[in-house]
């Protein structure tokens, strides 16, 4: 066995060096490099969208032309470091960010010389705005004061608009509009990137394995491709964005767990999918990073965590209410050469070049013509992250659908839910959930994070053992006891104590979960406590819809027209069930509410089953 395994990953080692060497600056294009033609070709411009997309476009440039549009100024940019207000800069600054970018696409798109003339006067004070950062991201103002030049998220997608913006209409802008383009994206994104490279300066993000490396990494290539930089030097730092681009994967289970979450998974895979597309259209096609079979599984995520197309779990900081990626995977399935009917997903969707320079021109949506998005199969599974999924057969009567969540609490984007679940009725209506995301303020990166009960373990569907939650950071990860999948029944057993190691009297924390596809089915979590001396225990739903007791044992969850029913066995020990509603900026439009069971009595060992089905009514 061993002696097999040790020729595996020889072999894996050797295909992906082979993989890596495609990567190599070998490949690495020379000289100018055209994302997008510039504004005089007109047979390009004029044919590059179907007329209703561009009418669109063009209509909200219409509207942009009229208003009056002026950036925010110091006090809102540094409200973020007097009381951690991050809206008000943000909103402002993305409204006149977004309008450049949506009249620079409408300057290439129509012949009306009044969208590049509007988009040249704002161009130039947004090159001399003193920070093209988010305030968030430049709490000391260094920036802002021109101490330092940093490049973060956004500060690298402004550069990236600006230099294709230069490329486009250096024909048209002013000679000193173009030298100003070029001193500033030098300076804030092009020498603050190879300092980086360097050592010369905090490499900062460089290295990360979230969403950050990969975003920067994404928005710093493009305004490589598009900028005056020298042809020697430019090919250098390419080489650097595809040497670093691998740090993202590494953040990334081997199993393909993006533990950010399906909304983070759009935005850090969907970056790589992008740096992947600009790279590939930039070599002709002989750079491709999905070629990389870290790639591969992390491209697979989106399908396995889903518990229907209409309904993906909100589990770390994800939003309720995303939807399966499709754009994401169209563009995935074109780099690694499958027909797929997510290329309908493939056009521009937001206006800005930056965009254009990924969509345009890939294959029309016409070209596919099965809307079929593939079988979705009875189970899901995670084993690194100890994620699993559990799903109705096709065409079978069963209406309850599961995902539940082993994990840690040292994640990214962490939220304290190891243990934690979704509950859906006919694949679309989660009545016990995981809440998702809160609007970000000052508290949700720092050291008081776990005060929001979004955050922390209170708004989880997990145990509260003495009154107290789950805790954070290393050394809190679950561990799976038992493992049991098939398509008629599922049962998974985790070991839970590790989240709650604060706690030194636990001998024992398990969970399990049961789930049987017989009939509507049944879906059954049971908590199981030991303790050393005797303590509190309780256990907890999490749900946005409505709740009744019917008898002592028995309540009706309620959500969007849809209701389960919850059985409740203590084992005969005494009990209690109460609520709270969760009052936190939640992103969601509705507060979630907690309803406890809470034994009576302290114990030394419990045990507390709930088991959900399909009322017989329904």
């Amino acid at each position: 066995m061993m002696r097999f395994l040790t020729l595996f990953l020889t072999f894996f080692l050797f295909f992906f060096t082979i993989a890596e060497e495609r990567l190599t600056e070998k490949q690495i294009p020379h000289g100018e490099i055209e994302l997008l033609p510039v504004i005089g070709n007109r047979s390009f411009w004029e044919n590059c969208m179907s007329a209703a997309q561009r009418k669109f476009i063009l209509a909200q440039g219409e509207q942009a032309l009229k208003k009056k549009w002026t950036l925010p100024g110091e006090t809102l940019y540094s409200e973020y470091s007097r009381n951690g207000n991050r809206s008000n800069y943000e909103r402002a600054y993305g409204d006149y960010l977004r309008t450049v970018y949506l009249l620079a696409l409408c300057a290439c798109l129509s012949v009306e010389k009044a969208f590049a003339a509007k988009l040249e006067t704002l161009i130039v004070p947004l090159c001399e705005h003193p920070s093209w950062l988010l305030p968030a991201h430049d709490t000391a103002l260094k920036n802002w004061k021109k101490e330092v030049v940093t490049v973060d998220l956004v500060s690298s997608e402004v550069g990236w608009n600006l230099a294709l913006c230069r490329q486009i209409f250096r024909s048209v802008f002013a000679q000193e509009t173009i030298a100003l383009l070029d001193r500033e994206l030098e300076r804030r994104i092009v020498a603050p990137f190879e300092r980086m490279i360097e050592g010369k300066q905090s490499p900062y993000w460089l290295c990360a394995k979230n969403n950050w490396s990969i975003v920067c990494l994404t928005n710093v290539c493009g305004t490589l491709l598009a900028a005056d930089v020298a042809p020697k030097r430019r090919k250098k730092l390419l080489g650097e964005v595809i040497r670093h681009s691998i740090h993202y994967l590494e953040g990334i289970a081997p199993d393909g767990y993006c533990s950010e979450g399906i909304t983070y998974w759009g935005y850090g895979f969907g970056h790589y999918l992008i740096l992947s597309r600009i790279l590939h259209k930039a070599s002709a096609g002989n750079i491709n990073l999905m070629v990389r079979p870290q790639a591969v599984s992390a491209g697979a995520y989106p399908e396995k965590i889903r518990i229907s197309d209409s309904l993906i779990p909100a589990f770390s900081d994800s939003e309720l209410g995303s939807k399966l990626p499709r754009r994401w995977l169209g563009l995935r399935d074109y780099l690694m050469g499958r027909h797929s009917s997510y290329w309908k997903s493939l056009v521009v969707y937001k206006a800005s070049l930056s965009e254009a320079a990924v969509f345009l021109g890939l294959p029309h949506s016409d070209s596919v013509k099965s809307a079929d998005t593939g079988r979705i199969p009875a189970f899901s599974e995670f084993p690194d992250a100890g994620i699993f999924v559990l799903r109705p057969l096709p065409g079978a009567k069963t209406r309850l659908a599961a995902a539940v969540k082993g994990g840690s609490n040292n994640e990214f984007h962490n939220h304290n839910d190891v243990g934690s679940y979704v509950l859906a009725v006919d694949g679309s209506v989660p009545v016990a959930l995981d809440p998702g995301a809160e609007h970000y303020d000052g508290r949700s990166f720092s050291a008081r994070r776990y005060e929001s009960k979004l955050n922390n373990s209170f708004g989880h569907s997990v145990p509260r053992i003495n009154g107290q939650l789950q805790i954070a950071g290393k050394g809190t990860e679950s561990k799976v006891l038992k493992k049991h999948l098939s398509d008629t029944d599922a049962e998974i057993v985790f070991d839970i104590r590790k989240a709650y190691h604060q706690i030194s009297t636990i001998r024992k924390l398990e969970r399990t979960f049961r789930y049987s596809r017989a009939g509507s089915g049944t879906f059954e979590v049971a908590d199981s406590v030991s303790l050393s001396e005797p303590g509190t225990f309780e256990t907890a739903v999490i749900t946005f819809g409505t709740w009744k007791q019917t008898s002592q044992d028995k309540l009706i969850l309620t959500y969007r027209g849809k209701k389960v029913e919850v059985t409740v066995d203590t084992g005969g020990k005494p009990f209690r069930v109460s609520s709270e509603e969760i009052r936190e900026k939640i992103r969601w439009k509705e507060n979630p509410h907690r309803i406890a069971v809470t034994l009576s009595e302290p114990v030394l060992d419990a045990r507390i089953r709930l088991t959900y089905r399909i009322p017989e009514e329904q």
